[in-house]
């Protein structure tokens, strides 16, 4: 479920584009920074310590919102739980 979507800029110029999503429990940030995309455990509010749960390597962010579950690890159970308190 994607939760929100907003642009910024990083410290080299380029234009990323993040969606907040909760899929299964557990929330994500996906991030899409023109040359790809890559999934982060998050809490509920948003925030990350970019630790990479998943790509989407040659697609784009709405897809791999629209399907997060096939674009996350498989072997990771959830990296990000230490979030969760």
């Amino acid at each position: 479920m994607l939760i929100s979507k907003s642009e910024s800029t990083n410290r080299f110029g380029a234009t990323v584009t993040k969606a907040h999503v909760k899929y299964n429990g557990n929330y994500y940030i996906v991030s899409d920074n023109g040359s790809e995309v890559i999934i982060f455990s998050s809490d509920k509010d948003g925030g990350c310590k970019f630790v990479q749960v998943g790509d989407g390597m040659g697609d784009s962010l709405d897809k791999v919102v629209n399907n997060i579950r096939t674009y996350i690890f498989k072997d990771m159970g959830y990296a990000g739980s230490w979030m969760s308190n």
